[in-house]
C-alpha cells in the first residue's frame, strides 16, 4: 500500500474515532460530510455548548465594568432649596468654583424677609477665618417680600456701627456709596455681593451690576453684617450660614 494512502486511511480512522468520542449528540461522521461542512458542523456544536457559558461570564463582567465606571464619576452636589428658594450648589467667581457653605432665613418679627446663601472656596464653620482669608466669597440674598431701599440703607448703617465701630472715614464713605446702589427690591429679586480677592466687591441689584467697591476692608465690614460678631439678622442666622448645627 502506498504511504500516502496509508496516511489518509489512518487519518480518517483517527478522525472517526475522535468524532465518535465527542460528547456532543448529532455530530455527523466526517465520511458523510465534506471537510468544510464538517468543520462548520463542529463549530455549531461548540457554539451551542460554549455560548451559554460565555453569556454567563459576560453579564457579571459587564456589571463590574458599569460599577467601575460609576465609581469613577464625580457626584455633582444637588442644588439647595430652602423656604422655596433654590440656590445652586456652586458658583464661579473669577475662574474659581465656590461652594455653598450654608443658607439662612432672615425674619423680621413674624415676617420672612429673605433667604441668604454664602459661597466660599471651601466649606468652613469659622467666620473669623473666613473674614481673615483674602479669598473670593459671595453672598446671595433672595427676597421673599418687597423691601424699600431706605430700609436696606438703615441695615447697612447698623451693621457698620455694631461690627466695625472704629470704621475709618474712607470705609464710612464706601458704605454711603453702597447705599447709593440700593433700589426698592421686589419679591423673588436678588442682591448679590461678590468679593474678588485683590479687586473689590461687586454689587448686583436685581440682576444689574451697580459697581465695584474696592478693598478687603470694605468686603470684611460688609460680610460682618451677616457673619460678624453682631450680625443684624442674629447669631442663629450667622450659624446657619456657617453650617453650625445648634
Amino acid at each position: 500500500m502506498a504511504p500516502d494512502r496509508v496516511s489518509t486511511q489512518a487519518s480518517s480512522r483517527t478522525l472517526g474515532i475522535m468524532t465518535r468520542s465527542l460528547p456532543f449528540p448529532g455530530v455527523a461522521s466526517p465520511g458523510t460530510l465534506p471537510s468544510a461542512r464538517f468543520a462548520l458542523h463542529l463549530q455549531g456544536v461548540a457554539d451551542a455548548v460554549v455560548g451559554p457559558w460565555f453569556t454567563y461570564w459576560r453579564i457579571p463582567m459587564l456589571s463590574l465594568t458599569l460599577l467601575a465606571l460609576a465609581g469613577s464619576l464625580t457626584a455633582v452636589p444637588a442644588d439647595t432649596t430652602y423656604n422655596k428658594v433654590t440656590l445652586p450648589s456652586t458658583v464661579e467667581v473669577a475662574g474659581q468654583s465656590l461652594v455653598l457653605n450654608g443658607v439662612a432665613l432672615r425674619k423680621k418679627s413674624i415676617f420672612k424677609v429673605y433667604v441668604a446663601g454664602l459661597y466660599l472656596p471651601a466649606k468652613s464653620n469659622d467666620p473669623d477665618a473666613v473674614l481673615a482669608d483674602d479669598t473670593h466669597r459671595q453672598l446671595v440674598m433672595q427676597f421673599l417680600r418687597n423691601v424699600g431701599a431706605d430700609k436696606m440703607c438703615e441695615a447697612w448703617d447698623e451693621a457698620l456701627e455694631k461690627n466695625t465701630p472704629d470704621a475709618s472715614e474712607e470705609l464710612k464713605a464706601q458704605f454711603v456709596t453702597l447705599c447709593g446702589y440700593m433700589e426698592d427690591i421686589e419679591k423673588e429679586q436678588q442682591f448679590v455681593f461678590t468679593y474678588v480677592a485683590g479687586t473689590g466687591t461687586e454689587v448686583k441689584v436685581a440682576g444689574v451690576v451697580k459697581g465695584t467697591i474696592k478693598g478687603k476692608d470694605f468686603a470684611d465690614a460688609l460680610f460682618k453684617a451677616w457673619i460678624g460678631p453682631n450680625p443684624g439678622p442674629g447669631t442663629g442666622f450667622r450659624d446657619d450660614l456657617m453650617g453650625i448645627k445648634n
